[in-house]
């Protein structure tokens, strides 16, 4: 096994100097191009939870009231999380969100999101496209999403994503709605296509029960909200480019090392050749 010689190594190094020093300035006027390049971006985070607490509380009373009756009532098992994480991430939801809001305007603007684009230079599918890069959905698998808006306007990803959010929970609040329905809807057609199953007595007690049920869930507030903003939309008082100092120590070194390794490799091929 052939040892390295540091001595000789560092005596190639110092001989090449000067081309080592010739590309790392280059490289380096490089980088500083870049970064004066790079745009300011700024994201605005927050994280709701899913209420489902109240919807399988909901159902849960439901089937008990169903089961007082004799029925079996087969409860949904559709994932309300998951299906509010694709809505948000549909095309269909943010162009819906981009019209209602006006957004389009500024989606296109390169140097400040205060220089408003014309609509008509903007379609549909590349608005969506612009939006969904700027746009993070996470699913933290606790019940819980975090969503990052990143814009070129503090101002604006906090607002964008305060809309966003009012948006899919009213949405969602809706289709809560819907369900709420469709289930007393199912559990009286139940209930009358049963009936000669149920006790006279047992059957008014349930229909009963689920009168109350129906009020109380309508005339809960706590409904009027399917998701809970446990950290709401902040504002990005710092943008995501890198701090001038560090990005200016990270690329010489870069520079530095990536050119000492390159002259390294160049003059070790050639005494192999020789």
């Amino acid at each position: 096994m052939d040892e390295i010689d540091l001595k000789k190594l560092f005596i190639d190094l110092y001989n090449k100097r000067y081309s080592i020093t010739l590309g790392t300035t280059i490289s380096f006027f490089l980088s500083l191009g870049y970064y004066a390049y790079m745009a300011e971006e700024y994201t605005s985070s927050s994280l709701i939870f899913l209420t489902n607490s109240q919807n399988s509380s909901m159902n849960d009373n439901l089937s008990n009231l169903s089961q007082l009756a004799g029925i079996n009532l087969i409860s949904k098992g559709d994932s309300k999380l998951e299906e509010a994480k694709m809505r948000i991430e549909s095309r269909l939801f943010i162009i819906n969100l981009i019209d209602k809001y006006e957004f389009r305007n500024y989606l296109l603007s390169n140097k400040t999101q205060e220089e408003e684009v014309s609509q008509n230079n903007l379609s549909d599918e590349t608005s969506y496209q612009i939006f969904s890069d700027m746009l993070e959905v996470i699913d933290e698998k606790n019940g819980s999403i975090k969503l990052s808006l990143t814009t070129l306007n503090p101002s604006n990803s906090k607002y964008w994503l305060e809309k966003l959010i009012e948006e899919i929970d009213d949405i969602m609040k809706k289709e809560l709605n819907k369900d709420i329905v469709n289930m007393i809807d199912y559990l009286n057609e139940q209930l009358t296509l049963n009936s000669s199953k149920v006790s006279g007595v047992g059957r008014s007690i349930s229909m009963n029960i689920q009168q109350q049920m129906v009020n109380k869930i309508f005339a809960d507030e706590s409904i009027n909200k399917t998701f809970k903003v446990i950290d709401p939309p902040n504002y990005p008082e710092f943008s995501n480019k890198p701090i001038f100092l560090r990005y200016v120590i990270f690329s010489l070194l870069i520079s530095f090392f990536m050119f000492s390794f390159l002259i390294l490799i160049i003059e070790s091929f050639k005494k192999n050749k020789k």
